[in-house]
């Protein structure tokens, strides 16, 4: 997420009040973790996994815990605590504010764009123009949202990456800096929740149809005129491409991709990434043919065993 002024490294050690190497005047644009780091971002390390990570990403500035070696060229903050310092961090930056009215005076909203009653919008929210959003829908910034997309009753925006790291006694979150994107033409069920993005963005494409109570993780990106139905949930970090259809109570793993234009059938799991163009079901899913197959032989289970009995 980008800042809202540019600040050198020196600036945040001192403001961190921790020890740095590299030039003091390396610039900072912007905060992120390290899977979505771009050119001028800080982002932190508290293992050797996620210092490899940091260090091959186009971020100039790493928060690395003590005790990692951390021969690089970018600028380096040094700490006991790499998570901690991290969020620590992210909370001078982007400190707490209670926001007591119900659509923030700073919240961008399109010509024709219909809010209906107890509609909660907050700072750094952009909506385009005839769009329709239903009562006690809840959008968090930041956001942006196109034109004409409607979303129903009871729908939260934005709520913050489920990130946690579990210490010896209880689980740290890590906070959120990301956003949602909602482009043109999208339409959003009831009681649908979209987080925003732990570090980059979660996106939700041009003319995409989601159904009721459906869960879409952070920094997942759906694509264009894809339609999911109710109470499918989405991990993070999913890829979706264009024209994908997932019927009711299906579940995504995370970190996988769905080719263009598959379809998954009710109920499935999916726990690894699929090929466009293809009909798939099951727990996990395969295609379906070679599903229906499948459950056709376990059928005739009963059957044989009692054939095998009767034969001994």
């Amino acid at each position: 997420m980008k800042l809202p002024r540019t600040y050198r490294l020196q600036e945040i050690a001192e403001m961190l009040q921790l020890p740095f190497t590299g030039n003091p005047d390396i610039n900072i644009t912007g905060i992120s973790d390290v899977y979505h780091a771009t050119h001028e971002d800080i982002t932190f390390a508290d293992n050797e996994k996620y210092f490899e990570l940091a260090n091959l990403s186009n971020a100039s500035v790493i928060i690395v815990q003590r005790g990692i070696n951390f021969e690089t060229n970018k600028g380096i903050i040094l700490t006991n605590d790499a998570f901690h310092t991290y969020n620590q961090l992210v909370s001078i930056l982007f400190p707490f504010t209670l926001q007591t009215q119900l659509i923030h005076t700073e919240a961008i909203i399109g010509e024709h764009t219909i809010l209906y009653p107890n509609v909660y919008i907050e700072r750094n929210v952009t909506i385009g123009k005839h769009c329709v959003i239903h009562p006690h829908v809840t959008i968090y910034g930041p956001c942006q949202i196109g034109n004409n997309v409607t979303i129903y009753s009871g729908a939260i925006i934005g709520s913050d990456a489920f990130y946690f790291k579990k210490d010896l006694e209880h689980y740290q979150k890590l906070q959120s800096v990301g956003n949602v994107i909602i482009e043109d033409n999208v339409e959003i069920g009831s009681n649908t929740t979209i987080d925003r993005g732990l570090g980059g963005s979660t996106i939700i494409g041009k003319g995409t149809k989601i159904g009721n109570a459906v869960q879409i993780g952070h920094d997942t990106h759906i694509g264009n005129d894809c339609f999911i139905a109710a109470q499918t949930g989405i991990g993070s970090n999913v890829i979706i491409e264009d024209s994908v259809t997932i019927w009711a109570q299906v579940g995504i793993q995370k970190n996988v991709v769905i080719g263009k234009e598959a379809i998954i059938l009710g109920q499935s799991g999916v726990t690894k990434s699929l090929e466009g163009g293809k009909i798939y079901f099951g727990l996990p899913a395969i295609e379906s043919r070679e599903k229906m197959k499948e459950l056709s032989y376990l059928k005739q289970v009963p059957q044989l065993i009692k054939m095998l009995s009767e034969k001994l």
